[in-house]
């Protein structure tokens, strides 16, 4: 029996969770569950980041942020890097806090240079992705996935992500867009990922919203899960 040869073929990384984009905001949120299931293995983590700006930005762009003082996210201090955007990253299993979503967000802004001290409590639900996942893509053949709103949860949109070697495919859709394509001539230049060397399917339902942090100075907040499963691709 032959073996195949993949030698060749490229580990593919764990595609980095998409974000909605957003114009003319002071600031972004981000609230943020994984769900990550590889080799049998499951592993959930909760992400909390923020920026702020001071001036109208565009989330995807903006390079001026601007320090706020101490932001907390359900009582836990995130971290302030040197470029002043604000993060946090736990997983179940670690021996450190949990952001602790399932009993809400409240985000708390402690001010500074310029950025006003201010309080937010996001009642929202979490969205969630509920429908299938494809575990084998055959390149020649595509597939489909089902976005409307027994899939798509209370969900504003839905990002779907394959990656393989080192292409990714990026898609963003309405809740209600119902079945969504990929179809083989997009997919046959991607690298074969075998079941020692898969690529990634990730599936991230997204909800946000805008409020002001004073008159006339919006600020994006954004409720996640991303899912994430292996995938082989033939």
């Amino acid at each position: 029996m032959l073996v195949p040869d993949t030698s060749m073929i490229l580990v593919t990384e764990k595609p980095a969770v998409e974000l909605p984009v957003v114009n003319g905001v002071y600031g972004a949120m981000y609230s943020i569950k994984v769900n990550e299931l590889e080799n049998g293995v499951t592993t959930k983590s909760e992400i909390a980041s923020a920026y702020f700006y001071d001036s109208p930005s565009n989330t995807a762009f903006a390079s001026s942020n601007t320090s706020a003082g101490q932001v907390f996210v359900n009582n836990i201090d995130l971290n302030q890097g040197s470029n002043n955007g604000y993060d946090r990253q736990t997983s179940t299993g670690r021996p450190i806090e949990n952001l602790n979503y399932d009993e809400g967000v409240k985000w708390v802004i402690m001010g500074d240079d310029g950025i006003p001290p201010y309080t937010f409590a996001w009642s929202k639900i979490f969205p969630v992705y509920k429908g299938d996942f494809p575990s084998l893509i055959k390149r020649n053949k595509g597939f489909c996935i089902d976005i409307n709103s027994v899939t798509a949860d209370h969900a504003d949109s839905v990002f779907i992500t394959l990656s393989a070697g080192k292409k990714i495919i990026v898609r963003h859709y309405p809740a209600n867009a119902g079945k969504v394509y990929f179809m083989p001539e997009e997919l046959e230049d991607m690298q074969v990922c075998p079941i020692g060397r898969p690529g990634y399917l990730q599936i991230t339902a997204s909800v946000d919203d805008i409020f002001d942090i004073v008159t006339g100075r919006p600020t994006l907040a954004v409720k996640q899960t991303a899912d994430i499963r292996t995938v082989v691709i033939q």
